[in-house]
């Protein structure tokens, strides 16, 4: 029996088979043109991207406008003249010819203006947004507006209020890591302070806080002083706490601000600071526009004294890793002897804190002087450490506070000290978290 035809000369067989290599040919027809259409829209979109390079005549614009700044306006006049003259020279002989990337012509001039005034304050920016904003906020209310909006970023991060609690022994903690603006800021730093007015003590931690407004120094530092100093404000929202002990962790990348809020505890003896030498950039800054895309940060104001490039010595001088815990045994010290009455309980977790800092070690031949039965009480050994088991109930690993002193590690309600005579462990005595504490003789 002879194929029908569908269409005239074609067979069934020949037509599936054209139909098939048409369909083919027209999906590779249509991919061809979508991925012509995605090379295009990228090639768009890599367009609006890509930052323009620099023009001898912006690049000129840049410098030239750099260097009047600096002999108009820095801080130090003799010097601002003398820097002006290295950077327009090095210009002029070719130092910066071949810098064609915006950034890269900012991260030069930056740090050359570094190198010859050690000023760690002077930074150029390449940013046309901040520059085209700047110019833009001609009114109050439209510089208000842009205030919030370059705010909003620090929003996202609580404004730098990363971290406040409660420490055992009422310790407030503050983690704070940068002094944002009060006017937007302002709500938070309030909350936070107020959250921590029932401290008996108060760690402030400003380690890596680059810095930020004096205004915000002036709110957080107004919660320690009574209210007569001439530096703080006249009134703050809430409780105030300028009696109880303070402690301020610093280390070599607290900048800025936060340099001037530990200058202004120190010199009016209200904290004790703790950890590493400051980073040394004590300048006020003012931001300008030094053409339609860079701006700079101005050093124009300086502190009395002055610590740009020397930054702040700490009272208690530990590697910034240690301070937490070196301002922690601090506090508990301080609070044993304003609340003697305390003092055992402050004496339980500093022995906790100190363990930390420099962990005890037990060998495992001592470790087995303490294995035995006690009452109904077990201790024995197993993976290197010691366990207590009491009848009845779960096993508890214990790690060492002292040669003869254990914690439990999964609670600190309880410690065990083992007591011996003439060389032989006899006693174990069990110290509860309050005081009390109980006595169980070795089993023979």
């Amino acid at each position: 029996m002879s194929q029908a035809s569908l269409l005239p000369g074609l067979t069934i067989v020949q037509f599936y088979i054209l139909t098939s290599c048409y369909l083919a040919a027209m999906k590779f027809y249509i991919l061809l043109l979508l991925s012509a259409g995605f090379l295009l829209i990228n090639q768009t979109l890599f367009a609006q991207t890509t930052i323009a390079p620099l023009t001898s005549t912006e690049k000129k614009q840049v410098i030239d406008s750099t260097c009047h700044l600096i002999k108009a306006l820095y801080v130090f006049p003799e010097t601002g003249s003398r820097l002006a003259i290295y950077i327009a020279n090095k210009a002029s002989s070719g130092g910066y010819t071949g810098v064609s990337d915006p950034n890269a012509l900012a991260d030069s001039l930056t740090a050359d203006l570094v190198q010859f005034s050690k000023d760690r304050h002077f930074r150029i920016f390449y940013d046309p947004a901040w520059v085209s904003d700047s110019k833009a906020s001609v009114s109050h209310a439209d510089s208000l507006a842009l205030r919030s909006k370059r705010a909003e970023k620090y929003r996202a991060v609580n404004y730098g209020f990363k971290e406040i609690s409660n420490l055992d022994g009422n310790i407030g903690y503050l983690k704070l890591t940068n002094f944002a603006d009060p006017l937007v800021a302002g709500l938070t730093a309030v909350a936070a302070m107020n959250a921590l007015s029932n401290s008996d003590a108060l760690i402030i931690d400003i380690r890596g806080n680059s810095g930020g407004f004096s205004t915000s120094v002036s709110l957080i530092a107004s919660y320690l002083f009574d209210d007569d100093q001439d530096f703080s404000l006249a009134y703050v929202p809430g409780a105030k706490m300028p009696r109880i002990p303070v402690y301020l962790l610093i280390d070599h990348f607290t900048y800025s601000a936060a340099e001037g809020f530990s200058q202004l505890l120190k010199i009016h003896k209200r904290a004790t600071l703790i950890g590493e030498t400051t980073g040394g950039a004590a300048h006020g800054i003012e931001r300008k526009a030094i053409s339609d895309r860079f701006y700079i940060n101005m050093p124009f104001s300086r502190p009395t004294p002055d610590w740009e490039g020397t930054g702040i010595e700490p009272d208690i001088k530990v590697e910034a890793s240690k301070a937490y815990n070196t301002a922690l045994v601090s506090a508990l010290q301080d609070l044993s002897k304003t609340h003697p009455e305390k003092s055992p309980e402050y004496q339980w977790l500093m022995e906790d804190v100190q363990a930390q800092q420099i962990p005890v070690l037990v060998n495992t031949s001592v470790l087995k002087n303490f294995v035995g039965t006690y009452g109904n009480r077990q201790l024995f050994i197993a993976d290197g450490k010691l366990f207590f088991h009491r009848e009845g109930d779960q096993k508890y690993a214990l790690a060492p506070l002292g040669q003869d002193l254990f914690r439990f590690v999964d609670t600190d309600d309880i410690r065990l000290k083992f007591i011996s005579d003439q060389g032989k462990i006899t006693t174990l005595k069990i110290l509860y978290k309050d005081g009390s504490s109980k006595i169980v003789l070795k089993n023979k």
